[in-house]
Parts: structure tokens; sequence; C-alpha cells
């Protein structure tokens, strides 16, 4: 009897220790479940701020590149001196105005571009639109230098834009 007393006790303990491993392993998976939505919450967010910021700085560089494009021609129409043959009044407000706007979008976009290239649009668009300056005072060296600070405000953008957006 003492024999069938001590096993039903093993028994018993042998029950009571399995079902409280299982209590354990189960708030444990539990635990890294919990875990593993956090981060794929966290992971998303982020992924969407990351597409945001994406096509925050490919929209302001974008407007910023079509703004030099624009000054590029009026400083050819300055240079050759066909500005008796268009509007070059009107075209210079129109580049005061396009210069007006990109910093406004840049702004409004502040964000998303983060610090660094926020203040990078600015002096690069700043920098752009000093070149009619440099160009009405005839400073060729003042050129060469605004196109190079240009050139790797370009390659620093370049390298924040994610692998898909690069060439």
């Amino acid at each position: 009897m003492m024999d069938e007393v001590n096993m039903m006790d093993e028994l018993k303990k042998l029950v009571i220790d399995k079902v409280l491993l299982g209590f354990v392993v189960a708030a444990v998976g539990y635990f890294f479940a919990v875990q593993l939505e956090s981060r794929k919450k966290k992971f998303s967010l982020l992924e969407e701020l990351s597409k945001k910021r994406a096509e925050s700085i490919i929209s302001v560089y974008s407007s910023i590149n079509n703004y030099e494009s624009k000054v590029q021609a009026f400083m050819g129409l300055l240079v050759t001196g066909n500005t008796r043959n268009s509007n070059a009044a009107e075209v210079a407000e129109n580049l005061n105005s396009a210069h007006e706007s990109i910093v406004k979008e840049a702004d409004s976009n502040r964000f998303l571009l983060g610090e660094d290239l926020y203040k990078d649009s600015i002096e690069l668009t700043n920098l752009i639109y000093g070149k009619l300056h440099l160009l009405a005072e005839n400073d060729n060296i003042g050129l060469k230098e605004a196109d190079k600070k240009i050139e790797k405000l370009r390659i620093k953008v370049h390298k924040c834009l994610p692998e898909l957006y690069q060439s």
C-alpha cells in the first residue's frame, strides 16, 4: 500500500511538474509573440516613413533640378545676349518665384527630409540662384566654385536615396 501511495504522490508531482512547465512554455511563447508583433508594427511604420521620405526627397530635389535647368537656360540667354528677343525681365521674375516655391516646398517637407537634407536643399537652391549674380558680375571663379559645391551636395543627396532610386 505504501508503494501505491508513493507512486500516487510521484504521479501527482509529475503531473503538476508538467502542467507548470506547460504554463512556463506558454507564457514564454506569448511573451515572444507580443514582442514579435510589436517589432512588426515598428518596422511597418518605419517602412512607411522611409517611403514617404524618399518621395519627399525626390519631389524637392526634382523641383530643384527643374529650377536649375531654367536657371541654366536663362544664363545661356545672358551669355549669348539673346535677352532682347525673349522677355528677360519676365523670365527673371519667374525664376524668383520658382526659387520661393522651392523654399516653401522644402519647408513643408522639412520633417520628412530631415534637418541635414533640408539645409542642403536650401543651400543648393541658393547656390543655383546665386549663379545668376555671379554671372552678372563675370565671376568665373565663383561660378566654378558654386558648381563644385552643387555637385558635392548632389552626391550627398544621391547617397541618401534608397538603392531602388539610384542609377
